[in-house]
């Protein structure tokens, strides 16, 4: 009865006249089975087969292959796009796209989890004096060497404390500032121990972190390592421990000599009934170490012993 519809002619989509008799939907143009979204349908790109419901998306491309909306930079649907990208009208911070759990701005919880992109891990958790330093040896046996040099701290937080990133700076020997590699997994349990040393060749110490020379990558904030920072024999300065930009321990070592608490081959121990970052600000709570913990000889550069307790409790107690 219409002399425009039989076999071949052009078919017009969208008008509801299957014009050239195939029988199929005039509202789904790339026969993937959905039609248009502009007619009821569902498919969001009626031209492109590979669009539809039931596609699977290709992310990253720019095209929204399954029409759920979602932005397709945004992976984790987290409301920030992959690190990077230009695609995408969300910001594109996100430093890991296949977790939704980790974005900027997230809230650190205290699971050992960085979370919210910024290095730091559980720093939501951490307070000034949660981590102290305990015990320093500035003047080790060997005169003048300083990869023996190295100092402690101990965790006085109830939780594991997750050291990546932290900042440590000391005006000891000079002023260098050195950032926990990101690479280290450098973790503190409550109540234990951690010392940072120059280097493992230090005798006697099971050294938890390396400030002088290292093999770690570099942190985002800054050298992982630095052969100048050295405490060089001397007193006079300051140790520092800081958290994105918040000191959470620092220990003022001008006077140590006059006490006298520490010698050529002796640390200087902060009291164990004084393990405060309080307390530690005073040199009235520190003492000259006691306890040999390992004996070198002259081919080693010196022949004798060293005293301290490199990640244990220390001898020193009172006043």
């Amino acid at each position: 009865a219409d002399d425009d519809v039989y076999t071949g002619a052009l078919d017009t989509w969208y008008d509801g006249v299957d014009s050239d008799c195939e029988g199929n939907s005039d509202y789904d143009q790339d026969a993937d089975g959905e039609d248009s979204d502009s007619y009821g349908g569902d498919d969001c790109n009626d031209t492109d087969a590979a669009v539809n419901t039931s596609a699977t998306e290709v992310w990253y491309d720019g095209t929204d292959q399954d029409c759920d909306e979602v932005d397709d930079y945004d992976s984790d649907g987290d409301g920030h796009a992959r690190e990077g990208e230009t695609g995408s009208s969300l910001p594109a911070d996100d430093c890991d796209d296949t977790d939704g759990g980790r974005y900027p701005g997230k809230t650190d919880d205290a699971d050992g989890v960085e979370e919210d992109c910024d290095v730091f891990i559980d720093e939501d958790d951490v307070e000034v004096g949660d981590l102290v330093i305990t015990e320093i040896m500035i003047n080790s046996a060997d005169s003048g060497t300083e990869a023996w040099e190295w100092f402690e701290v101990f965790n006085a937080s109830g939780d594991d404390l997750y050291l990546d990133g932290w900042e440590l700076n000391e005006t000891i020997g000079g002023n260098t500032t050195v950032w926990v590699s990101d690479e280290a997994a450098l973790s503190i349990a409550p109540g234990d121990y951690a010392v940072f040393c120059y280097s493992v060749a230090a005798p006697g110490i099971d050294c938890d972190y390396p400030f002088g020379v290292n093999p770690w990558a570099d942190s985002s904030q800054g050298p992982a390592s630095s052969s100048s920072f050295i405490f060089n024999n001397n007193s006079d300065g300051s140790l520092t421990l800081s958290l994105d930009g918040v000191i959470i321990d620092d220990v003022d070592t001008t006077g140590f000599s006059d006490a006298p608490i520490y010698g050529n081959g002796l640390s200087a121990e902060l009291s164990i009934e004084h393990h405060s970052a309080s307390d530690n600000d005073s040199v009235l709570y520190w003492c000259e170490a006691t306890s040999v913990f390992t004996t070198t000889t002259a081919g080693e550069g010196f022949e004798g012993d060293h005293y301290g307790t490199p990640g244990a409790a220390n001898d020193c107690t009172g006043p």
